[in-house]
């Protein structure tokens, strides 16, 4: 079997077309045969898990041909569908209220990997599909899940032993969990997953409104209602904003997180720009295996990377030389929708530092005060689940339809020169002594040729009060960015209540005010 043309045109584009083939085997049935795939079948199995709960699973199966065919095994990948979904999707079938699509319509991934010489296998996450059990939220019983369902495929099938998993959102969560816990997993593809899930859902303690409602009906609806009391709870706080400890110590034991950087399997880790859900493809970055990471546009879900998945797959699990080892370790698009942009080493930047001084960007703190209050939200704001949707980048509009009455905006003069902003942003946040709880949001805007473009956005809380006195400052962590920046851009941040195409508000007023020593932290590469 050839190499498919698609995998072949991803090598040449993300290589470079740097350096030959390696010397040693290679062939679709894995590192030690050559074979061709003539067909395949496909076989649906009600996997039992370690309690006894039954996982739907359907399996594709490469059927060989010509010499050493009775012989022939295969290397596993596991596809993981995304909350709510079944694995269904993975064979192309539309699933309703389904927030990704884990293949294009009528596209059979599972088939398509079959002939190209892999066993294929998905499965029904417990509580969804035809799956026994109560939905819950990746937790211990769903790592066990897969555990179950990669020793049975092997007892069954002809296999390799060499195993990856695939998922997209919940799916891909999944698979850094699977990667960090399930030793039988060589490597992963996780495509718009978390690995920090407090983090993605409740970034600096303020809930993420649209995204948790959605989810939400979309876990009960999936699961038909019959999901773990838990997820119940976690909304009711989630909405209340009480007992939040506990529920960050449950979604630490439902990610990866630190662990994933001692992990040596290698990872490839695809995301949108504009993805508002979980954009933590920098989280996964210092590792002690291979990391590769590709950001295209668009948000949570609104495209994969088929042909660098199947590319991945094939040079870790089939041995092919797929030219992986020389991809970049970054490509990623521009937030203002320039093309993209390769880094052969994930590229780190320098902070530097703006005073807010309104209504400027200051290279000095001032006595300067501002406050933030919290009142009738600006009608105007970004619909971040459409446009995360779209598939583009944000779109520009005039600055006018930026103002917020309940915001303050700080600019920068119009660049001198041209520079590359790459980070997360940071808004520091000094506050005079008081007791009330408040929260703010923070977005950054591009500012070009009469437009204005949204760049990065983040929230925090302090639900305390008081505990800012004396000095400390609070933290609003923007979402992950790369800006290519020209001379006479402007970047304006504004810092406001609340942004209320994505956060959930507070419930009781508050008026709180910060000083001159509040500043704004830009990760810029060097010229």
């Amino acid at each position: 079997m050839r190499l498919p043309v698609a995998a072949l045109a991803l090598t040449l584009v993300l290589a470079g077309c740097a350096g030959g083939p390696r010397d040693g085997p290679s062939g679709p049935g894995g590192f030690d045969q050559q074979l061709d795939v003539e067909g395949a079948s496909r076989h649906e199995l009600r996997i039992p898990s370690f309690d006894g709960t039954q996982v739907a699973a359907v399996v594709h199966v490469p059927q060989a041909g010509g010499a050493g065919a009775t012989d022939a095994r295969w290397p596993t990948v596991v596809f993981l569908h995304g909350w709510g979904g079944s694995k269904a999707a993975w064979e192309g079938q539309t699933v309703p209220g389904q927030p990704v699509a884990q293949a294009a319509p009528g596209t059979n991934v599972l088939a398509d990997y079959a002939r190209a010489g892999f066993l294929a296998v998905a499965y029904d996450a417990r509580g969804f599909g035809d799956s026994g059990g109560q939905a819950g939220v990746a937790g211990p019983e769903e790592v066990q899940d897969l555990q179950a369902v990669i020793r049975h495929v092997e007892s069954r099938f002809p296999t390799t032993g060499m195993t990856g998993v695939a998922g997209v959102s919940y799916g891909a969560g999944q698979a850094l969990l699977a990667l960090v816990h399930v030793p039988e997993v060589e490597t992963a593809v996780a495509s718009y997953g978390w690995s920090d899930l407090y983090e993605g859902l409740l970034p600096g303690d303020v809930p993420k409104a649209e995204w948790a409602q959605g989810l939400y009906l979309m876990g009960v609806t999936g699961s038909q209602g019959d999901v773990q009391p838990f997820v119940h709870e976690w909304y009711a706080q989630l909405y209340t904003r009480s007992d939040l400890a506990s529920v960050r110590e449950a979604m630490a034991k439902r990610s990866a997180g630190e662990a994933l950087a001692r992990t040596a399997q290698p990872l490839l880790v695809c995301q949108g720009m504009q993805e508002s859900l979980f954009p933590q493809a920098h989280r996964m970055q210092d590792r002690a295996g291979p990391t590769r990471t590709i950001i295209s546009h668009g948000g949570h879900g609104s495209g994969d990377c088929p042909e660098a998945r199947l590319a991945w797959f094939q040079h870790h699990l089939q041995g092919y030389d797929t030219g992986v080892d020389a991809w970049p370790e970054l490509r990623t698009q521009d937030a203002a929708g320039a093309h993209s942009v390769d880094y052969a080493r994930w590229p780190t930047a320098a902070a530097q530092t703006f005073y807010l001084r309104a209504p400027d960007l200051a290279a000095e703190p001032s006595p300067a005060t501002f406050r933030v209050r919290q009142t009738v939200p600006t009608p105007v704001s970004e619909p971040s689940v459409l446009w995360d949707r779209v598939g583009q980048p944000y779109p520009a509009i005039p600055p006018a339809l930026r103002e917020d009455p309940a915001g303050v905006l700080f600019a920068l003069p119009p660049l001198q020169a041209a520079g590359t902003l790459l980070g997360t942003p940071r808004v520091l946040l000094e506050h005079d002594a008081g007791d009330a709880p408040y929260q703010v949001a923070a977005s950054l805007y591009l500012e070009r040729d009469g437009r204005s473009q949204l760049v990065s956005r983040g929230a925090a809380a302090d639900l305390h009060g008081a505990t800012l006195a004396d000095g400390a400052l609070l933290e609003v962590e923007l979402t992950w960015t790369k800006l290519a920046l020209q001379p006479g851009d402007r970047l304006v941040l504004k810092v406001a209540s609340n942004d209320p195409a994505v956060f959930m508000p507070l419930l009781q007023p508050y008026d709180v005010t910060f000083t001159g020593a509040s500043r704004l932290e830009l990760p810029m590469l060097a010229p």
